[in-house]
């Protein structure tokens, strides 16, 4: 990169420097000429030395543009080195943006396919308990938040969160609007929405119920079989005991599958956050860029500048 900057005295050589023409080979040499930058020049590709310095006839970045003139081997030089600054800075801005869109299009996406899962691992079924400040979600509706101590099985679906028992906390409402806890850390998708790790603690919490209801099922199973005699209704319940063994296992398998590929999913995004992080850094180098072509656009213009 060009960084030459002409002082007066050089000024001063190259001004009483002697003028001696410099023609390729095989044409006509001039007797005498007077080069410098801005003075009109006959024929294109023809060279002169002031001195130690050398003007081609040319084009000047600058001065008469579309005329023939002189132009000092310095000012070339920095006109390239100009050019190549704004190639490379068009290079990485749009690496930059590319990869900035990019990389906020898929966080996004997968915060999307995220959301979709929590609305899953927390939807409201009748089939189990809540306790206070469980979260549950009802398609079309929302979330709601348990406010009662314990909202028993309601297999019938009349506890289920609907306008008549949804209150403000601290009221007798079975249940209160879910209220956001802030800005995510993980996605902006995120902030109206509970949680991934709250998903992931209610699942969790399931899983360990039905851990607890299985023991429990296998130690009446065994209680009932060390039995000597039964009732129907006790030979009934220890025929069905398997088949709620197999369906809570069922259960907590897939229930154990969704919080893992919530947790691969949630890492999977903090990767893509740090992705953009790291085009922070892109961002300086781009910063830097637009700062050379300024530093050499004020370099060519000395350098090109009228009788130089």
């Amino acid at each position: 990169m060009f960084r030459k900057v002409v002082t007066s005295s050089v000024l001063g050589l190259l001004l009483a420097g002697t003028l001696v023409s410099v023609a390729p080979a095989g044409a006509a040499t001039a007797a005498k000429v007077v080069a410098k930058n801005g003075v009109l020049c006959a024929k294109a590709g023809t060279k002169a030395k002031v001195g130690t310095n050398v003007y081609t006839c040319g084009n000047n970045p600058i001065l008469n543009k579309t005329m023939l003139t002189w132009v000092w081997s310095g000012c070339v030089e920095a006109q390239a080195a100009y050019l190549k600054s704004q190639t490379t800075y068009s290079a990485l801005a749009a690496s930059y943006t590319k990869n900035s869109t990019d990389t906020k299009a898929a966080a996004d996406a997968l915060a999307l396919i995220m959301i979709d899962s929590i609305n899953k691992m927390i939807e409201y079924k009748g089939n189990k308990d809540y306790l206070r400040g469980d979260t549950v979600w009802v398609k079309d509706l929302g979330y709601f938040t348990a406010n009662a101590a314990t909202i028993a099985i309601d297999r019938t679906g009349a506890s289920s969160p609907k306008a008549s028992n949804t209150g403000a906390v601290g009221s007798a409402s079975l249940w209160t609007a879910f209220v956001p806890t802030g800005p995510s850390t993980l996605n902006s998708k995120f902030d109206l929405v509970p949680s991934p790790e709250l998903a992931i603690a209610e699942r969790k919490a399931d899983i360990a119920h039905w851990a607890d209801a299985i023991k429990a099922l296998n130690s009446d199973a065994q209680k009932l079989k060390a039995a000597k005699t039964l009732t129907a209704s006790q030979l009934s319940t220890l025929n069905a005991i398997p088949a709620y063994i197999n369906s809570l296992s069922t259960g907590s398998t897939a229930a154990s599958n969704t919080v893992t590929s919530m947790e691969s999913n949630i890492s999977r995004l903090k990767r893509l956050n740090s992705s953009q992080t790291t085009l922070s850094l892109a961002e300086a180098q781009l910063t830097g860029a637009k700062m050379d072509i300024s530093t050499n656009l004020s370099m060519r213009n000395q350098a090109c500048a009228k009788n130089l």
